[in-house]
This record gives structure tokens, C-alpha cells and sequence, in this order.
């Protein structure tokens, strides 16, 4: 560490340097004799230091600070130094400064406190520095401005397929485009994981600002990405709340932006929203959802309801149908129009799906009579439940009716084939909601299926329309001559079962015949055996 000693004189002229000085500032002892101390102090902080100079000369005060002085070559450096007047015979007066040289020090500060505000794989602020930069300028006065939260859509399929560090590269490419095309008083953040914020601050119009702001930020990902060769394009949902009248401080701002965010995500790929009223009502209402499903399954307050479901010729009981339910501690029956969304799409899937099979494996041994179980999507696509559905048709033999959507194969019609093949040696599959897909005649010679459901929309209107009613004869004899059975959901009315008689169609399900019911009535009302 080097000790600098400068004196200067009452018109802040310096008359003295050390060795010391001279090899910190990069200026010769030549050079600096004689000129004003302020050669030395950087712009705009010399006004200051001429200041304390002074005070020293007039009230024979002592200072001890730290002040950044200017290289020859331009760069700053850092002193901790004290200055002291000192009285010469004949009333002169000369001003010491000793200083010590903490440019080091002060540069590992200056790291050490850009690492607790800055993320170190992109370089752009983290959550810390996003919430400090946006609370210092929502301290000025703004106009309208914008709080945009950003999420990469499905980023962990790039994480799983590519690698992590694909996926690094590929955060750190989209902070870059961010930076570059982006104003340098807008504030660009990493807030975790694949989620940025951007600040937009002062927005001569808001809603022009709003549209272009947002044409920008989905110009920036329009360009692919290059992942090992390979070009990808990145999907995004935005959420976004407007500065005031969202919130006047980063709290509610980022709760806004947040909830819009989570409606955006909702809606899919690409989706943008932007924070009202309705989202902040939409959002409690999935707090209160998630909230049911979580006591439910702790509480073990799910349960089955099972419609039946009959042959045509002579309405003899055929199987049934379990349809899940949530029954509340103060005896509230919820329904899958509540909850089902939310729960095929979140944590507490796996635990409903083992208390789904289990309880369905149990009933289908009580009662020996085939009962159909609804599989969701998310989890026809996952190998660990297909292995589970697996060993649970084993067990039940034919009894066990897998009853699936188009949505469960469409995308994967190879797999969905396989999977299909292996499991009909042990169950019956079902197609549910039949005639409402694109594709759903071409797939029938390509799946093992068993049984047809025609979608309830049909035979709503087989009594008012008869372009209806064609095409429910013609799926009916297509499934015939394929030698796969067909039933028709939501038969309310005498004349729907007439119709469908006539057709031959093989089963009927509906509330004319018979309501979803508890296992109990059930048992009471078909005169089940309770044989375990």
C-alpha cells in the first residue's frame, strides 16, 4: 500500500509531492508543482473538495475522508486521507494531505456490491437490483409507465432435451437482445430461473406506449435461437401492470404484473396480459382452488360419484362411469368443472392419481362389473403413471375402461398406439367426447378401441337437428362395421333413447336413466353384491 503526501499552499497550489504520489496519479513531481490541486479531482466532485480546502485555510478545521482523485491517464483512483492546516512562521499557512491509496479495496466493494445486485450469468440486475433501481425511480416524478414481467414458455423442455448449458446460453442471448434494444433509462432484470422484468418508465401515451413496447419485446424473440446447431424459437407470456394506476410502489406493481402473468400462462403460448380487476378476482379464485384441493387430499375428502350406464335394447346395467368429486368438511359437493383444470395441471397430480386408481381398482373388485376411469393428458404423457394404470388393469382384467380424450394422442399418435396396444390385453378403451376432434374418424383404424362415446353436444340436438342426427347414424354404423361399440352420453328425453334405438347404437348414459351417485346408492339401488 502506497502513502501519499501532498502540501499546497493558501491559493491551493501545490508545492510538495512525495515519490508516492507521483507513482499513483502517473503524473511527474515537475508536473504537478505549481498547478492547482484541482488537476488531480475528477468533474463534479472538485467543488467539493475546493470547499473542504478552504474550511481547512479559514477555521482550522481538520478533515478525514474518502475522495477519488484523476489519473494522468484518466482512470480513478481512491484516497483515505486526512488534511490538516499547518501554521509557518509569519502567519503562513500550508495545507497537509496524507493519504493512503484504497483503489483496490474500493474496486472489490464496488464487485462485492454488484454481485448482491446483479445476476452473474446474464450481467443484468437479479431480483435485488431490479426492486432497488424501480423503487429509486418511482422516487422521481413519472409519467405513465409500464412493469413487464416475461416467462420463457416451457423452458424446461430446452433444460431436459438440450443440457443446462444450452439453456444458459440461451438466457443469457435473450438478456443481450433485451439490453441492445431496450433505452438505457428502461431497467432490465433477471427476477429467477427463465423470468424477466423490464421497467418502462415515462411513456409519452400509454396505450401507444403499451403496444409498442410489446410489438418490441415479441420482435426481440422472434429470431431464433441457435442451440447446437439447431434452430429454436422461444415462446413467451407476458404479464403486465401500469404505473400508477396498477400501484405506486414496486410491491404492487410486481404483484399486479405477477397475476397477470399467471393469466397469461393459463391461456397458453405467446399470450400476453395485462392486469385488471378480473385477473386479481380470476387469480384469488385459483388460490381458492388449489387451496380445496391441497385439504382434500390431506383430508381425504375425495371421493367417487359412478353413473351408470345401460344397453340400449333393454336398459340392463352395463358399467359405470366414476366421476370425481370433492366433498367439503360442512358437506359441500364440488364438481371437476372447480377444480379439474387446476388439478391436472399442478403438484397434486401424482397423489390424486394413486387414490384415483386405488379406489377405482377396489370398487371394480366389490362390485365385478366394469367401471370406466377419465385419464388427463398430463398424465397419458408421463411413462411412471402409464406403469401404474398398468399394473391396476392387470389386476381388474376387462373391468377396467380407460377413457381417454383426441387430446391425449393427437400430438404423439406413435406412442399413444403403443401404450394403447400393450394395455387392451388387460382393459377396454374408451374414446370420450367422439366427433368433436379433426381427425377423429382417421385415428379409429389406427387405436384399439372398444367403446365410442358420442359427445353430449349430439344428442342434445338429435331432437332439433338433422344434420345431427346423420352424423350420429353414420358413427354409429362406422363403429359398427368396425366392430366397436358406441354409447351416448346425456340422455335426458324419451325421444333421444327412440332415436338412438333405432340407430343401434349399444349404450345410453344419462340423467333420464340415472344420476352420478355414491358408491352407497349405488349398492342400494342395483342390489350390488358387497363382496371385498
Amino acid at each position: 500500500t502506497m502513502h501519499g503526501f501532498i502540501i499546497i499552499d493558501e491559493n491551493c497550489k501545490i508545492i510538495y509531492v512525495n515519490d508516492a504520489v507521483t507513482k499513483i496519479t502517473g503524473y511527474s513531481a515537475e508536473e504537478l508543482i505549481g498547478k492547482n490541486c484541482s488537476i488531480l479531482r475528477p468533474e463534479p466532485e472538485d467543488r467539493i473538495f475546493q470547499e473542504k480546502i478552504r474550511e481547512c485555510f479559514i477555521f482550522d478545521k481538520t478533515y478525514t475522508l474518502t475522495i477519488s482523485y484523476q489519473r494522468k491517464d484518466g482512470k480513478i483512483f481512491y484516497l483515505y486521507q486526512t488534511m490538516f492546516p499547518v501554521k509557518l512562521p509569519g502567519g503562513v499557512k500550508r495545507l497537509v494531505i496524507l493519504g493512503t491509496d484504497i483503489t483496490k479495496e474500493i474496486r472489490l466493494f464496488e464487485e462485492l456490491e454488484k454481485s448482491k445486485l446483479y445476476d452473474s450469468l446474464t450481467n443484468i440486475l437479479n431480483l435485488q437490483g431490479f426492486i432497488y433501481k424501480i423503487t429509486e425511480t418511482l422516487e422521481k416524478s413519472l409519467g405513465p409507465s409500464l412493469f413487464i414481467m416475461i416467462d420463457i414458455y416451457n423452458f424446461s423442455f430446452i433444460n431436459r432435451n438440450y443440457g443446462f448449458t444450452a439453456g444458459n446460453q440461451i438466457l443469457k442471448e435473450i438478456a443481450l437482445r433485451l439490453v441492445r434494444n431496450f433505452r438505457q433509462c428502461d431497467i432490465i432484470g433477471r427476477l429467477g430461473g427463465d423470468e424477466f422484468g423490464i421497467f418502462v418508465p415515462n411513456l409519452k401515451d400509454e396505450k401507444e406506449g403499451l403496444v409498442a413496447i410489446t410489438k418490441k419485446i415479441h420482435r426481440v424473440f422472434e429470431k431464433p435461437f441457435v442451440v447446437e446447431g439447431e434452430e429454436l424459437t422461444i415462446n413467451i407470456n407476458m404479464g403486465i401492470a401500469i404505473y400508477p394506476k396498477d400501484g405506486k410502489i414496486f410491491k404492487s406493481l410486481y404483484e399486479r404484473a405477477s397475476l397477470a402473468l399467471a393469466a397469461a400462462k393459463k391461456e397458453g403460448a405467446g399470450e400476453t396480459r395485462i392486469f385488471n380487476e378480473e385477473i386479481e378476482k380470476e387469480i384469488e379464485n385459483l388460490l381458492k382452488i388449489e387451496k380445496l384441493v391441497d385439504k382434500a387430499l390431506k383430508k381425504n375428502l375425495f371421493t367417487f360419484y359412478y353413473q351408470p350406464y345401460f344397453r340400449t335394447k333393454d336398459l340392463k346395467l352395463v358399467g359405470f362411469e366414476a366421476l370425481v368429486r370433492i366433498i367439503d368438511e360442512d358437506g359441500t359437493i364440488y364438481t371437476p368443472a372447480v377444480f379439474i383444470d387446476f388439478l391436472e395441471n399442478s403438484k397434486y397430480l401424482v397423489d390424486f392419481e394413486d387414490w384415483a386408481l386405488q379406489k377405482v381398482e377396489e370398487q371394480i373388485k366389490k362390485w365385478k362389473i366394469p367401471i370406466s376411469f377419465n385419464v388427463s393428458a398430463r398424465s397419458f404423457r408421463r411413462d411412471d403413471f402409464i406403469k401404474k394404470l398398468e399394473e391396476v388393469c392387470k389386476k381388474c382384467k376387462k373391468l377396467f375402461v380407460i377413457e381417454i380424450t383426441e387430446r391425449v394422442f393427437i400430438n404423439n399418435m406413435e406412442r399413444a398406439v403403443k401404450i394403447l396396444e400393450n394395455l387392451k390385453e388387460y382393459s377396454n378403451i374408451a374414446i370420450d367426447d367422439f366427433g368433436t376432434g379433426y381427425s377423429s374418424f382417421n385415428y379409429l383404424k389406427e387405436l384399439p378401441v372398444s367403446i365410442l362415446k358420442l359427445d353430449i353436444s349430439f344428442t342434445k340436438r338429435l331432437l332439433e337437428d338433422g344434420k345431427d342426427r346423420l352424423i350420429v347414424k353414420s358413427i354409429v354404423k362406422l363403429a359398427r362395421s368396425l366392430k366397436i361399440k358406441t354409447l351416448a352420453e346425456g340422455i335426458e328425453k324419451e325421444q333421444q333413447m327412440e332415436i338412438l334405438r333405432k340407430f343401434k347404437c349399444d349404450f345410453l348414459q344419462g340423467y333420464l336413466l340415472a344420476k352420478p351417485m355414491p358408491a352407497h346408492e349405488i349398492e342400494k339401488q342395483f342390489l350390488l353384491t358387497k363382496k371385498s
